[in-house]
């Protein structure tokens, strides 16, 4: 399996620091847009039930990895838009994506220098 470059990693997260800082938090969900769109998110469920809750899980899961505010507000949309169990059960699968592919791209892209600056740490030991 080829990896994917280092350059490409460091510009999906760039653009992701700069539409953060382009959109700033207008875009960001909160309590009172879930409200106002409740019935209209409501429908959407309803008219696609496989599609709704695998968007909603890429897109909590993309919301953790670029470490964006909404947490809370996507975790309470979970559950007013498919129930508690299956909102319980999108959120937690939605964090442990986000999380989990934050830490390989993190890892991923810092592993060189970690490693270099491990054996300089070593050699003064």
């Amino acid at each position: 399996m080829r990896s994917v470059p280092k350059p490409l990693l460091i510009a999906l997260l760039a653009a992701l620091a700069i539409a953060a800082f382009v959109f700033g938090r207008a875009w960001l969900p909160s309590f009172e847009w879930l409200a106002e769109r409740q019935s209209a998110l409501q429908s959407l469920v309803e008219a696609h039930p496989i599609l709704a809750p695998l968007a909603y899980v890429l897109l909590y899961a993309a919301l953790v990895m670029g470490s964006i505010p909404g947490g809370t507000v996507m975790s309470v949309t979970g559950g007013v838009l498919f129930g508690a169990v299956l909102g319980t059960a999108c959120g937690v699968l939605s964090a442990s994506l986000g999380s989990g592919l934050l830490f390989l791209l993190v890892g991923r892209l810092l592993n060189y220098w970690a490693a270099r600056r491990a054996v300089r740490l070593l050699d003064r030991i």
